[in-house]
């Protein structure tokens, strides 16, 4: 009788812990998996968002391009607006009417270390600034193969000055993140080493200087 009553006890305690088990684990993944949900039909809702605003972009840079007697057919789009764990440096091809590269770029951390840009013009800032640049020459620099970039409005006029340049970092994954974010730089676009690569391609491969603009 013993015997049995133990056995009943025994039964009765696996039920009940195995029932909390499946309790605590249904309630804690769940939420999870509805979240992943929901960030990537936010990135990709992003995604086409940021190629719209691209195209009405292209005209402003298209303008400056024929006065300043750069490529007109082909520019750099950086939208920090994006969430820096997807992509949001674009290569628009105005030919193709289409981003023929798209790849990770990091944002100036700031003083703050803050996910969000921060955005200056002051030289010791370590913020990203926004408007047109104009990729200068090519050298190598302390992180390898580098660009000058020569800032042409009143938001990024400093960016020689405080040796703001297009260069890459091991530390920018070529894989999107998101929902994570990636490292951030001292106010260089800073992109992965391979896609450097790609952009080093255009620009060797453009007869006249190409437009990067940060926005």
């Amino acid at each position: 009788m013993r015997s049995k009553n133990s056995k009943l006890s025994f039964l009765l305690v696996f039920g009940s812990c195995a029932l909390l088990a499946f309790n605590f684990f249904h309630v804690d993944i769940v939420p999870d998996v509805t979240s992943f949900k929901q960030n990537i039909k936010q990135a990709n809702k992003d995604f086409y968002n940021s190629v719209d605003s691209c195209k009405k972009t292209i005209e402003k840079l298209t303008k400056f391009a024929m006065e300043n007697n750069c490529n007109e057919n082909l520019f750099f789009v950086i939208d920090l607006d994006r969430h820096s764990g997807q992509k949001r440096f674009f290569v628009f091809d105005k030919k193709q009417d289409s981003i023929v590269a798209s790849g990770m770029v990091a944002q100036g951390q700031g003083k703050m270390l803050s996910a969000k840009p921060a955005f200056s013009n002051e030289s010791g800032s370590y913020c990203s600034s926004k408007g047109i640049y104009v990729i200068g020459d090519r050298y190598n620099g302390r992180f390898g193969t580098a660009f000058k970039l020569h800032g042409k409005e009143a938001s990024n006029s400093n960016a020689f000055a405080r040796f703001v340049v297009l260069h890459a970092h091991e530390c920018i994954p070529d894989a999107e993140a998101y929902p994570n974010h990636i490292c951030q730089s001292q106010g260089c676009p800073t992109v992965s080493p391979s896609f450097l690569n790609t952009l080093d391609g255009y620009i060797q491969s453009s007869k006249k200087k190409i437009i990067l603009v940060i926005r």
